[in-house]
């Protein structure tokens, strides 16, 4: 079995404080089992991805549970990030422990400092002193990348410039 994506719904907001967290949880949930044309009652599992360090929130799978269908449902929670929860996801159906899992992730970098919360998740003898975050060690990696591979700097910076030149929406049409 070859797993697929059969709905998709997101929801990007900056400051509403009209809807509480579980609201917009609820909602994307509803709008992603909509798009896949199922309910809940279709749904063997959910992983939930709630990003507590990023959003300041101490546990807030625990509240925000049920709104993304976790009540009474095998279910697996992970403080990460949602492309995590996404592996699980696919791990537990090709496992054949589900055949239906729903993926629900959300995090509110506003109310959180997410590189203070990078810093923090480094080894705090080793590491932390260094100042390391997830930007830092991703720039350290395409650093070296460069340095192996020189060639690709002069192709990567010639196809930059022809994406600028074309504008994105019509790079990604020709793609």
């Amino acid at each position: 079995m070859r797993p697929v994506v059969q709905g998709v719904s997101a929801d990007v907001v900056t400051g509403d404080a009209s809807r509480s967290l579980p609201e917009f949880i609820f909602g994307a949930v509803a709008g992603a089992l909509a798009d896949a044309g199922c309910t809940m009652a279709d749904i063997d599992a959910v992983v939930i991805a709630a990003h507590d360090l990023v959003d300041g929130r101490s546990l807030s799978s625990m509240i925000t549970g049920p709104a993304a269908g976790a009540y009474l449902r095998d279910e697996i929670r992970v403080s990460d990030d949602g492309l995590v929860a996404v592996s699980l996801a696919v791990a537990r159906l090709q496992a054949h422990e589900a055949t239906r899992v729903l993926v629900a992730a959300w995090g509110r970098a506003s109310e959180g400092d997410p590189e203070r919360t990078s810093r923090a998740g480094f080894d705090p003898v080793g590491e932390q002193p260094l100042g390391l975050t997830d930007t830092v060690v991703s720039a350290l990696r395409a650093s070296a990348y460069l340095r192996r591979h020189p060639g690709r700097r002069r192709a990567d910076a010639a196809d930059a410039r022809r994406r600028r030149e074309i504008g994105r929406a019509s790079w990604w049409e020709s793609v």
